[in-house]
């Protein structure tokens, strides 16, 4: 049996490079979420009175009663995604933006999402041979997705609650020096039972689970702070470096100061070529003759 995610069927109503244009009727619409992807950081957003400074591979999902408004400063258009969609309520009457904005790092789901969410794009500005059918499944692939990076609750079965309480607790406290055993005993599940839910869920177990969580924030420190290795190590839960080494370099196939400095010289290519790319710009226009100016 298909395990029911969302009350009703979502629709998806705009996807763009700019935050939708508000229609009247549309402020009294409580069924609409507008959803955030910033692929690179350096954009802000303010929702009402409050602002937010998202990083690289941040979604927010966010009420869109609510007075919003996106600054991508300087960086591309490319850099941000909007989605407004219809009916993202979900079985049991939670939302993925809970009590007005949630504010999430994708994680292991970022290249996924930022993919399927430029495919999308794509194919609603364009038409092509089966576009409806591949937009629809899209679609349903990015709303997936964002069930499983938001910290929200579903209700449609046991074993689903069990993965999204303990998910939530891992979000919130992927930095504790609790042990697993700890952590089940506080949330009187059976490790060996949260372990299979897990599993069944999103292929991995737990342990892995809060391990990810830690190495993306180790990769966040490495890309946009010189801090040291040992400091870093504290920073994502392990008191011991040398152990926070090993494990950053099995997981992600390179040792920490490798990822740095691999990171930097990216960067430093990127810009690099922006700057090519402007110059081009500049001397094209630079020399385009009186008679084409007319």
């Amino acid at each position: 049996m298909k395990e029911r995610i969302f009350k009703k069927d979502p629709r998806l109503v705009y996807i763009g490079r700019t935050l939708p244009i508000r229609s009247e009727s549309e402020w009294e619409n409580e069924s609409l979420t507008l959803v955030l992807f910033f692929s690179r950081s350096g954009a802000k957003f303010r929702v009402d009175s409050r602002s937010f400074l998202p990083r690289s591979g941040d979604v927010a999902a966010i009420n869109y009663n609510l007075d919003i408004s996106v600054d991508i400063g300087e960086l591309p258009d490319s850099s941000l995604t909007c989605m407004l969609v219809e009916n993202a309520r979900l079985y049991g009457d939670a939302s993925l933006y809970g009590g007005g904005i949630r504010l999430c790092a994708s994680g292991d789901y970022r290249g996924i999402t930022e993919a399927a969410l430029r495919q999308l794009m794509r194919e609603k500005s364009v038409k092509l041979p089966a576009g409806e059918s591949l937009i629809e499944t899209l679609f349903a692939s990015v709303m997936t997705l964002l069930v499983r990076i938001m910290p929200v609750t579903l209700r449609p079965h046991k074993s689903s609650n069990v993965f999204y309480a303990a998910k939530e607790y891992f979000d919130d406290n992927y930095l504790s020096d609790e042990t697993f055993v700890e952590v089940c005993k506080k949330l009187n599940i059976d490790r060996f039972y949260l372990t299979h839910v897990f599993k069944q869920e999103i292929g991995i177990p737990p342990v892995k689970y809060v391990i990810g969580k830690r190495m993306q924030q180790a990769r966040e420190l490495l890309e946009t702070t010189e801090l040291d290795i040992n400091m870093i190590a504290k920073s994502c839960g392990y008191s011991d470096p040398a152990y926070f080494c090993r494990v950053f370099k099995s997981t992600q196939g390179q040792t920490a100061l490798a990822y740095r400095a691999d990171f930097k010289q990216r960067l430093k290519e990127l810009r690099k070529k922006e700057e090519s790319e402007h110059g081009e710009l500049r001397d094209i226009s630079v020399n385009i003759s009186p008679s084409e100016n007319k």
